[in-house]
């Protein structure tokens, strides 16, 4: 992989491990390759932060200096940018002391979730998500979801050329995913890559509807109306735990399926459609160059981010709170 030399930041990573299914180390290695290594990897306490500093040291020549809070960190040299790799309990945590410190961010998905892993209440979901746009906006700091799913979609239309993209052609929507969790925390984990898709093809709308099949804690189909610009599509989310990777993903736009297809040996992923194989860049990487693409431009957390941000937690309630 070519490495790209871009303007330096000091950027701290915490989540620097893979205990279960982070992406710590697959964000540090691209973060690297985007001439932007991080310069700190910050742990949940010393040994856990030295040993995933010495990990990246190991695996990707990445020198870091490790860490046991930002706080500390932040006390001995200023950090520009903090990425969030960390476990989802964690994250809310971090937001607040990356607002304290005045970082820019980019945070796993979902934004956040209380420690307890309980659904919140709405209003509770909505007070505590706008102090968190409020402060990254007074801060003139970005703050970006990890949304990979939407970077997909340029393979996609490439596979099926006909279709149309325009929102009101578009009557239903589909995705399989295989989450490792199990329960109401595999809609936690898996929701969120459903409504970057539908908001990245149809735009902010309402979900209406909406119903949700168990089939034990490993299975289950949420299915609901999704209203927007004065049309309706009809979507559906599967969902299959499924431990081992890589964990099987597919979607469909009106029918037209297409499977994700993962090459563990060089990490290699295309999208296939029954007849044709295509491959396409690695989504992570895709979301990660836009970050640092605001980080750049230095524009803070604008209006219209913010909103859509908010707008996918209340989503993510939702969603959520339909498996109880």
């Amino acid at each position: 992989m070519r490495e790209v030399r871009t303007s330096r930041y000091r950027l701290a990573l915490v989540g620097a491990g893979r205990r279960r299914q982070g992406t710590g180390p697959f964000l540090a290695n691209y973060l690297k390759h985007l001439g932007q290594p991080p310069c700190a990897v910050i742990g949940g306490d010393p040994d856990r932060a030295q040993a995933a500093a010495e990990n990246l040291a190991r695996q990707f020549n990445i020198q870091a200096s490790a860490h046991s809070s930002l706080r500390q960190l932040g006390a001995q040299e200023k950090v520009d940018a903090l990425v969030i790799a960390s476990p989802t309990p964690t994250h809310l945590h971090y937001l607040n002391e990356g607002i304290r410190q005045s970082c820019h961010v980019f945070c796993e998905k979902p934004l956040w979730w209380p420690a307890t892993m309980e659904t919140p209440g709405a209003d509770r979901l909505k007070r505590i998500t706008q102090n968190l746009l409020t402060g990254f906006a007074g801060n003139g700091k970005t703050l970006h979801l990890n949304q990979q799913w939407p970077f997909t979609l340029e393979t996609f239309w490439r596979l099926y050329p006909s279709l149309s993209k325009k929102p009101q052609a578009i009557q239903e929507f589909s995705m399989k995913l295989s989450p490792r969790s199990q329960g109401q925390t595999m809609v936690l984990d898996a929701a969120p890559h459903l409504l970057s898709m539908l908001y990245a093809l149809l735009g902010e709308g309402s979900i209406e509807r909406l119903s949700c099949k168990k089939s034990g804690d490993h299975q289950c189909r949420l299915s609901f109306a999704y209203h927007h610009q004065s049309a309706q599509t009809a979507v559906r989310l599967k969902l299959n735990r499924h431990i081992s990777q890589p964990r099987p993903a597919a979607y469909a736009i009106n029918g037209h399926w297409v499977k994700r297809c993962v090459k563990l040996d060089n990490y290699s992923l295309s999208l296939d459609n029954g007849e044709q194989t295509m491959p396409m860049p690695d989504p992570l990487k895709k979301s990660l160059e836009r970050f640092l693409s605001a980080l750049r431009k230095n524009s803070g957390l604008k209006s219209g981010e913010a909103r859509l941000l908010l707008k996918g937690m209340q989503d993510l309630h939702q969603l959520v709170s339909a498996y109880e």
